[in-house]
């Protein structure tokens, strides 16, 4: 689901590192770190069904400009409340 393109993107922008941490953290299942590979990662199901609402299918790639603007979203969202 994640390839190269979100990664590089995300990579040259570090002001969005702490913020992507932020939501793997927020969105990975309770006690993530009892369970190999001991990350905090999305359930399969879970990003599957996000990806499939945002794109119309689960098999759709994540546009990297999308990945952006969410996690600025978030950002935003966080300093306002």
């Amino acid at each position: 689901m994640i390839d190269r393109a979100v990664v590089g993107t995300l990579l040259r922008r570090p002001r969005l590192w702490l913020e992507a941490v932020r939501y793997a953290l927020s969105a990975s299942p309770r006690g993530w770190w009892r369970r190999r590979p001991f990350l905090p990662t999305l359930d399969r199901a879970y990003a599957e069904w996000r990806v499939a609402t945002a794109y119309g299918s689960a098999d759709q790639a994540i546009d990297p400009h999308d990945l952006v603007s969410f996690l600025e979203w978030r950002a935003r969202q966080r300093r306002a409340s």
